[in-house]
């Protein structure tokens, strides 16, 4: 009796890890471009000769050269318009991409589309159509000649039925789409050799002669009380090999009506699995999944080796060591290596010794990006990176001089809380203290000072002086001489109920808004002996603050937008509040505030009646993107958000 584990299939999980953000939605606001050729999650990935494509959800599909597997290196990219893109599968010289949205407005449904390319010239894929599909949770698809099978589920986790389609692209540029076979339960997955198919759902397999395919026949069921959690199937010969939650069963396919268990072997799973690819090389079956223990270890993901080579005895051989937070998604065989598509991008490993497999190449698309400066025609941007247990930053200077096409000038290991650029020099906080850093040679930036500080946040420069925010303190630092900056005062803010705070930089006051709910303005026009020049009390927390000319911009958390009047930073008066429910990050740029009105929505404001602020554009980033930075110079934007740094224009307002 199987252990009856939870388990969940791959096109589910892509379904809620992939598919989970809304197409890029618009108004006034168009993308230029972006920082960084940065991936989304990688979901599946497919050969064509050196050169691998891979699914990257949002960010459409990567090219990766694979000539030398010791260093694949992405050449190109494509289909970015497309958003959702999950699976991918080569026929002749066509390349067929799966995408899959959820509805804005609607997040019970999703939207599905079939791209055809062609790819005679694999670096440069041309598109042949773009047809929409069936409205549901969409499956693997499988080809068998000029014909494309899938199945559309309308509710995966409970009662279902799934919709079984073939689109025939004889024609690549005009495919038929049309409906084959319905079922009453949930479709995992679809093989085809020949003119048969094997259907898995729930705990059976379907068994249809698809030989014409205007009158399918459903030949045989193979139902076993044991099977319960089928979720793969490859078909080779006589034996179909089925994944069955921790399990690998070999079944006997050569009567169709009368299909019997050969074999099975336990392939040491966890308590949750999600498994997302299988493949067959010679003798060993190869495949993805990702495992929760349930006893307080972290999630881990692997690549399996199982021997199949006597079906009646299947051995399982091993797996590689655990990638904590990366879940293997795809996995094609190189010779005796098998290239893995793992979150935001590709690892090779080598299986000559499936028992011990040694990862040999490697390409990563980089962490999040968390905060954004400017300066001239550089961009300054941040990147986090974290794996269990440990993490990494690092700043990387862009040259903007031509937004569309962003080009990386250097990066450079510095951690950093927070960043400001003046001139040649940057100031870096971390919880180490301050930092100040040479960059007026962008390929050779270099140290110049330390100073050691409790806890660094957030920092702005002006001229010789920085002040940063340091534990409930506001502090003053001299930098006329950036070898040896100098503390030239400490406010502390404690006494007025300020903790943690962020805080704005204009003329000879600093306006400070704190976590409390207090907005206090500290009067800085002696820079050693900066005074308390006013108070008031929001009664919400404030994320955030911008102040332009006599206003000051707040956002409160789940309220909203805050104008208070700070012509008079000794009588302040509260002018509005625009409500918004998860208001965030503020910049300003001449009449325009820019406001992230929600984690993945940047909202452009016209500010130029600040009694009557009017929303005047926006942009979506997708649900389940959350926006880090927002740095607006004129009528350019730069946006950190998820992996990647947009940059947006306005120009059009």
């Amino acid at each position: 009796m199987k252990i009856q584990n939870v388990i969940f299939v791959a096109l589910i999980a892509m379904f809620v890890i992939y598919s989970s953000a809304l197409a890029d939605e618009s108004q006034n606001v168009e993308l230029v471009g972006y920082a960084f050729d940065r991936w989304d999650y990688s979901s599946d990935i497919t050969l064509y000769g050196d050169v691998a494509y891979v699914s990257t959800g949002k960010t459409g599909i990567k090219i990766v050269d694979i000539s030398d597997v010791n260093n694949p290196t992405p050449i190109g990219a494509f289909g970015e318009a497309y958003t959702g893109a999950i699976s991918a599968k080569i026929e002749s010289e066509l390349l067929f991409i799966a995408y899959s949205n959820k509805i804005s407005g609607d997040q019970d449904r999703v939207e599905n589309h079939m791209a055809v390319y062609s790819i005679q010239d694999a670096t440069h894929p041309e598109l042949q159509s773009y047809t929409q599909l069936e409205n549901g949770v969409f499956s693997q698809f499988l080809i068998n000649g000029n014909r494309i099978y899938f199945s559309v589920t309308d509710n995966p986790w409970d009662e279902s039925h799934s919709q079984l389609f073939v689109m025939d692209f004889t024609d690549p540029q005009s495919p038929e789409l049309s409906e084959f076979w319905g079922v009453d339960d949930f479709v995992q997955d679809i093989f085809i050799t020949g003119d048969i198919a094997y259907i898995l759902v729930r705990e059976d397999i379907l068994i249809l002669n698809i030989s014409d395919p205007d009158n399918i026949e459903l030949m045989s069921t193979f139902p076993d009380e044991s099977f319960g959690g089928n979720n793969r199937i490859i078909v080779e010969g006589d034996v179909a090999y089925v994944l069955d939650y921790n399990y690998v069963v070999c079944l006997d396919v050569s009567d169709l009506e009368n299909i019997q268990i050969m074999g099975e072997v336990f392939t040491e799973g966890g308590c949750v699995v999600t498994i997302y690819d299988l493949s067959k090389v010679g003798d060993v079956l190869y495949f993805a999944e990702k495992l929760d223990w349930c006893d307080g270890s972290p999630t881990n993901g692997y690549v399996n080796a199982i021997d199949v080579g006597d079906p009646n005895n299947p051995v399982f051989l091993g797996r590689n060591e655990a990638w904590s937070s990366k879940f293997p998604t795809g996995i094609e065989p190189i010779g005796e290596s098998i290239l893995v598509s793992l979150g935001k991008g590709l690892k090779v490993m080598d299986y000559s010794d499936p028992e011990f497999p040694v990862e040999i190449g490697e390409f990563d698309s980089g962490g999040d990006a968390r905060h954004v400066d400017l300066s001239g025609n550089s961009l300054y941007v941040v990147e986090h990176e974290s794996e269990y247990g440990s993490s990494d930053e690092k700043l990387h200077i862009m040259d903007i001089s031509n937004p569309g096409n962003a080009n990386l000038t250097s990066t450079n290991n510095i951690l950093a809380n927070g960043i400001d650029i003046e001139s040649d020099f940057a100031c870096v906080l971390n919880d180490s203290g301050l930092i100040v850093y040479d960059i007026s040679d962008p390929l050779e930036v270099s140290e110049v000072s330390s100073f050691q500080i409790e806890h660094g946040g957030q920092i702005k420069i002006r001229g010789d002086l920085a002040y940063m925010n340091d534990n409930g303190y506001l502090v003053t630092f001299d930098l006329s001489n950036p070898d040896q900056p100098e503390i030239l005062s400490e406010v502390l803010l404690r006494q007025h109920r300020v903790g943690e705070y962020r805080f704005d930089l204009v003329g000879d006051y600093i306006y400070i808004g704190a976590v409390s709910g207090q907005v206090i303005v500290v009067d800085i026009a002696i820079p050693n002996r900066p005074r308390l020049a006013g108070q008031f009390d929001t009664g919400s927390e404030i994320v955030d603050i911008r102040v332009s000319g006599e206003f000051a911009y707040l956002s409160l958390r789940e309220t909203g937008l805050l104008i208070l009047d700070v012509s008079d930073p000794a009588d302040m008066m509260d002018i509005n509040l625009y409500e918004y429910a998860e208001p965030g990050i503020i910049d300003v740029s001449f009449d325009f505030l820019y406001l992230q009105s929600s984690p993945y929505l940047l909202t452009v404001l016209d500010k130029s009646d600040a009694e009557n602020i009017q929303e005047r554009g926006f942009y979506s980033f997708g649900e389940g993107e959350i926006i880090r930075d927002i740095m607006a110079d004129g009528a350019a934007i730069y946006v950190a958000y998820g992996s990647n740094v947009a940059i947006l224009d306005n120009s059009m307002l």
